[in-house]
C-alpha cells in the first residue's frame, strides 16, 4: 500500500489584500452596491459602503460606521415607493403627478467629503449604474455631484447626469479628463455614466457644511444599482483604466448570468 502525504505548506510570497469587489483598490472611497443591501432604506438610515476598508486606509482614520452613506427621504403619501426590483436594484418609484414632492438622497459621508476638501488637487473618478423607468420633466438637478453650495455649477469636483431634459452644462467641470455616457441622459433603460476630473474646479468652501455630495433621485423613477468614487492620485490608475474596468463589470452584471440580468420592477405609480 502506498501512503501519500500532502503538505499544507505554501510558498512564501506577496499576498494581495482581500477586496469585497473587483473594482476596489487603494484610493477607493465609496462604493454603493444595491445587491448588498440588507433592508430598504428609510429617512435617516444609512447604507453600507462596500469600500469602507479602502476608504479608511486612504483617509488614514475612521470606522466602518463613519464610512456609511446617510439617506434622506421625502415622500408624498401614495405618490412614491422605495422598493427592490426583482434582482435587488434600489428602486425609487415616483408618480408623474407628484414629481416635486418626492426625493431620495444617498449622501457622500462627512469623512469622505472632508478628505476631498483636504485634497482638492487630487484627481478623482466617479460613476453610477442605473435604470430610469420613467423620465422626469420638472427638475434640472444633477443626479450625482460633489460641489460647493456657492456657485455650484462652477465650483465643483464633478456633476454627473441630469434628471430632466432641460438643457444645462453637465458631466464634470473645466478640469474634466474623460467621461462616458451609455443611455444615461433623459431616456429610459439601463444607463452607465462616469467622469474623471483632474482636480477641484473653482473655489473651495471653507468647511464640508458647504460641500455637498450626493446621489439624488428626484422627479424621475429610477433604479439605482451602483455608485462609485475613487481617488486616482492615490490608486495610481488612469481614468481610462478605471472606466474600462467599471464598464466591463457593468456589462457582465447585466448580461445573461449576471446578477442584474433580466431585472424586472413594479409599474410606475399613477
Amino acid at each position: 500500500m502506498t501512503l501519500i502525504i500532502k503538505s499544507n505548506k505554501k510558498a512564501v510570497g506577496t499576498f494581495q489584500k482581500l477586496r469585497f469587489d473587483k473594482i476596489l483598490t487603494n484610493g477607493s472611497l465609496m462604493l454603493f452596491d444595491s445587491s448588498k443591501i440588507v433592508s430598504l432604506p428609510v429617512n435617516g438610515s444609512t447604507l453600507n459602503n462596500v469600500a469602507f476598508n479602502e476608504a479608511i486606509e486612504t483617509i488614514g482614520s475612521g470606522t466602518e460606521a463613519t464610512m456609511k452613506m446617510p439617506v434622506t427621504l421625502t415622500q408624498v403619501a401614495t405618490k412614491s415607493a422605495v422598493e427592490f426590483s426583482s434582482k435587488k436594484g434600489l428602486y425609487f418609484n415616483i408618480s408623474a403627478t407628484a414629481e416635486a414632492g418626492n426625493e431620495m438622497q444617498i449622501v457622500v459621508p462627512d469623512a469622505i467629503r472632508q478628505y476631498i476638501l483636504n485634497n482638492p488637487n487630487n484627481s478623482f473618478y466617479a460613476s453610477y449604474w442605473s435604470n430610469v423607468t420613467r423620465v422626469g420633466t420638472t427638475s434640472t438637478a444633477a443626479r450625482f455631484a460633489v460641489r460647493n453650495t456657492s456657485a455650484p455649477t462652477t465650483n465643483l469636483l464633478f456633476e454627473l447626469g441630469k434628471v430632466s431634459p432641460i438643457t444645462r452644462p453637465i458631466d464634470g467641470s473645466a478640469n474634466q479628463i474623460g467621461n462616458l455616457s451609455e443611455n444615461g441622459a433623459n431616456t429610459t433603460g439601463i444607463g452607465f455614466r462616469n467622469v474623471g476630473v483632474l482636480k477641484f474646479n473653482g473655489t473651495l468652501p471653507a468647511t464640508i457644511a458647504n460641500l455637498t455630495g450626493r446621489f439624488l433621485a428626484i422627479a424621475e423613477s429610477i433604479i439605482i444599482y451602483r455608485i462609485y468614487i475613487e481617488d486616482l492620485t492615490v490608486s495610481g490608475r488612469t481614468y481610462a483604466q478605471v472606466s474600462a474596468l467599471d464598464k466591463s463589470l457593468k456589462d457582465a452584471a447585466f448580461a445573461e448570468g449576471g446578477k442584474f440580468y433580466n431585472d424586472t420592477y413594479s409599474p410606475n405609480i399613477a
